[in-house]
């Protein structure tokens, strides 16, 4: 079964937490979906588990993998155009703090064009407070040490 958290977004984790993503999409009416992940979850397949899930259920889906570890002002820059040329209307997260970290900052910015700071500092403040584009974020599972 699996566990659903609400925070400033939702999270699943557990068993079945992949199965539960294009329902929750569907719900809110979501149409195209945004896909942040790291190279290599893509690379290692981990991302298609998801994007797999998402054709299945006829749901429209882009791509933006371009994230590094501790992820830079540009990537967070790139993304935000990225978002923009899909015209999609939410995010869905795959994998761990880099690609979230980068998710919640390009949907911060997205949703708040009209803040005087620029796209490279807000995308560093932690702004609970501020709107952020709808995501879910599933992080792999980690495998307990032996």
């Amino acid at each position: 079964m699996a566990n659903r958290f609400v925070l400033n977004t939702i999270s699943y984790h557990g068993s079945g937490a992949i199965k539960e993503i294009p329902g929750e999409l569907q719900r809110r009416g979501y149409k195209k979906i945004f896909v942040c992940s790291d190279p290599d979850l893509v690379k290692f397949g981990v991302t298609a588990k998801v994007t797999d899930e998402l054709d299945a259920a006829g749901i429209a889906w882009s791509l933006y993998s371009e994230i590094k570890p501790n992820p830079t002002i540009q990537n967070v820059k790139d993304g935000v155009e990225a978002f923009k040329a899909a015209e999609a209307d939410a995010i869905v997260t795959i994998g761990g703090g880099s690609s979230m970290d980068t998710a919640k900052a390009i949907g911060i910015i997205i949703n708040n064009p009209e803040s005087p700071m620029s796209a490279a500092s807000r995308a560093l403040l932690p702004l609970r407070t501020t709107p952020c584009s709808p995501s879910l974020c599933r992080r792999p599972p980690v495998p307990l040490p032996r």
